[in-house]
């Protein structure tokens, strides 16, 4: 699996004026990834996060084969690089320890429907029990912010849907029990809402 680093362009994102990327649009942004690959979200098991680093704003996009990276400025980004996620982590073994980084949105059934957690402490525990259940040992985690992921999509009646996908960002350390599971948790991602920019587990080993 291929992970794609773009960048919002102060210069690309001003020649771009109204054609400019909206990274705050989940909608947009899902439409824009499965347009580039011409394949649906989960044949290609795409996966993307939208995250502040250093007073820049960057685009993570995971995607199965190598992704399209042409013609990125006229979007407002500037491609930075692609690399094999199983490189980074190809001496992986059980036992090792793991930092990661995600956001989630967690999830629970309640008179038959799926609905956030609510309770900050029963989110964790949602968390870290996906961790545990893949291949990973959650030996610390800290829910670092709470937020929604908002935008509006037209539905077939031409009507205007305004979603909100609440959703929580988490970084934390693991040990590694079971190698298969955990490489299949990075390229499956966690939870639902995964069109929208959730779901997409960053980790690297520790040291």
């Amino acid at each position: 699996m291929y992970m794609n680093v773009f960048k919002m362009d102060r210069e690309s994102a001003t020649e771009a004026r109204n054609r400019r990327l909206n990274l705050t649009d989940g909608n947009e942004v899902h439409q824009w990834i499965t347009g580039r690959q011409n394949q649906d979200r989960a044949a290609e098991k795409l996966l993307y996060r939208v995250k502040h680093e250093n007073d820049a704003l960057y685009l993570y996009v995971q995607s199965e084969t190598p992704f399209n990276c042409r013609n990125t400025a006229g979007r407002g980004l500037k491609f930075m690089r692609q690399f094999e996620v199983e490189d980074t982590l190809k001496d992986v073994a059980e036992g090792d320890a793991i930092v990661f980084d995600m956001v989630v949105s967690p999830q629970h059934e309640v008179n038959n429907r799926r609905v956030f957690i609510s309770n900050a402490d029963e989110r964790t525990d949602w968390v870290t029990q996906k961790l545990d259940n893949n291949g990973l040992h959650c030996t610390a985690i800290v829910e670092n912010e709470h937020g929604d992921i908002r935008f509006s999509k037209r539905q077939k009646d031409k009507s205007i849907r305004n979603i909100r996908i609440p959703c929580s960002q988490y970084t934390g350390y693991g040990v590694v029990t079971d190698k298969t599971a955990f490489l299949d948790l990075l390229k499956n991602g966690i939870g639902k809402n995964k069109c929208y920019g959730t779901g997409l587990m960053m980790a690297s080993r520790v040291g």
